[in-house]
């Protein structure tokens, strides 16, 4: 029994300094490029790459641990990232160092404590009406872990062919399906239409009981002039502040003409194309669906004028679960 553990040891021992040997000589550098064709124009998908909220939804790498939980700083572009964090103690975190319109994104990957990063780079060459995206990974290895470099190299190729794969995915939802976060974009023609609105740039906090509150004064002031909403209430939001975390915002309701009352601001917003989405759940949480109509418009290049209408279709005094209550928003292109 000695004789054969002994045997062991020389085994392994002959294996340890056969890999500190090849650590000497392997390079400690690893470098893959690969590149893949994509059926859209570069603006699809630099717009992808660009924002973090959307690594989930493409990287093949993090896919791996169905636990991963990815946290996206909440921008897009340079400075920006995320980080994660994994059931086995994985964590690292990401951050974009370069991001040229449709030309470039550059992220910087940092893996636990690791002051060194790998760096990726999408490179992106318009081609008539497709993107030639060519991805540039590179990461430094330190002696002796540089042993596993041909591993890494081979399983990182393999898994980024995947991750370009994703990517094509994604865009061909954006580009031909007009899916956005689960939301179906629909160009439409709307009508010129008359509201009559309270408006006043109100924080996040008490949007709520601001909307309700305007929206009674506004159904009071029809009433006292004998006149009848043509449709469902609706908020025309004018903007946002984010440093101060207000919106502008105006309680409304449609009218079939142009009419002035005491107090109340008429709206007139004329015809126009326009770009709607219909979004079901509580009011107060449609962000993600706001930011599917902004990058449907972003891809496309497309300008939408304000005020932005959401029509709150569904009569919540008769409807009392919200993840049924309809909200269809619309966005009017400018220019239109």
């Amino acid at each position: 029994m000695k004789r054969f553990f002994k045997i062991i040891g020389y085994i392994l021992l002959a294996i340890l300094v056969l890999a500190v040997a090849l650590a000497f000589i392997l390079p400690k550098k690893i470098d893959t490029q690969i590149t893949k064709t994509i059926a859209a124009p570069p603006q699809y998908v630099y717009n992808i790459l660009k924002n973090p909220a959307l690594v989930g939804s493409y990287s093949t790498w993090l896919e791996q641990d169905p636990s991963m939980q990815i946290t996206p700083s909440g921008g897009q572009g340079i400075g920006e990232g995320y980080s994660w964090t994994g059931s086995t103690g994985d964590k690292g975190r990401a951050v974009i160092t370069n991001a040229t319109a449709d030309q470039l994104v550059a992220i910087d990957l940092y893996m636990g404590d690791r002051e060194e990063p790998m760096t990726t780079t999408y490179t992106l060459t318009k081609e008539d009406e497709s993107t030639v995206v060519q991805l540039d990974w590179h990461a430094d290895l330190p002696f002796p872990v540089n042993v596993m470099g041909p591993v890494w190299k081979y399983m990182g190729k393999k898994q980024f062919v995947n991750t370009l794969d994703n990517l094509a995915t994604l865009v061909k939802e954006r580009s031909g399906d007009s899916q956005y976060y689960g939301y179906t974009m629909e160009m439409v023609e709307v009508e010129e239409q008359y509201y009559i609105a309270t408006r006043d740039k109100v924080s996040t906090a008490a949007l709520q009981q601001y909307y309700s509150q305007a929206l009674s004064s506004v159904f009071r002031s029809l009433q006292d002039a004998n006149l009848e909403a043509t449709g469902a209430d609706c908020a025309l939001i004018y903007g946002y502040d984010e440093s101060s975390y207000e919106v502008d915002i105006a309680a409304a309701l449609p009218v079939a003409e142009d009419v002035a009352l005491p107090n109340k601001n008429t709206v007139i917003l004329p015809a126009a194309r326009a770009i709607t989405t219909d979004y079901y759940g509580n009011r107060a949480e449609s962000g993600t669906a706001h930011q599917a109509i902004q990058d449907y418009l972003a891809d496309r290049r497309l300008i939408a004028d304000v005020p932005y209408v959401e029509s709150y279709i569904t009569d919540v005094l008769q409807e009392k679960d919200p993840s049924k209550w309809l909200t269809r928003i619309t966005y009017r292109l400018a220019g239109e």
